[in-house]
């Protein structure tokens, strides 16, 4: 007898704990859709990679549009033409049979 006291005493008890606790005015996240395909050739494309810093062993990672990567490697290139114009004495004058100071010539 005191054994199906037991029970039912159990079971009374787990009937409340069993109920879904009441709900509260909690607000829910919103969550963002995911992000539509992007087209490969849309110059406003987010494009990320991590980059070494100079002289540390760290890298950082940097993002910037896909039209700011073109324009930084446009600029790049263009310098790097200016300088070499300005190490090349000759580099205007191709016909020129003046030897060049940085070859011992």
């Amino acid at each position: 007898m005191s054994l199906a006291l037991i029970f039912a005493s159990m079971a009374a008890l787990s009937g409340p704990l069993a109920q879904d606790p009441p709900a509260t005015n909690v607000p829910e996240l919103e969550v963002a859709p995911p992000p539509a395909a992007t087209d490969d050739r849309d110059p406003e494309r987010m494009i990320c990679r991590t980059e070494s810093v100079v002289g540390t062993n760290r890298r950082r990672r940097v993002c910037m549009t896909a039209r700011e990567r073109d324009e930084r490697r446009e600029s790049s290139s263009s310098a790097r033409d200016r300088l070499e114009r300005n190490l090349d004495p000759n580099a205007g004058n191709p016909a020129s049979s003046s030897p060049s100071p940085f070859l011992g010539g």
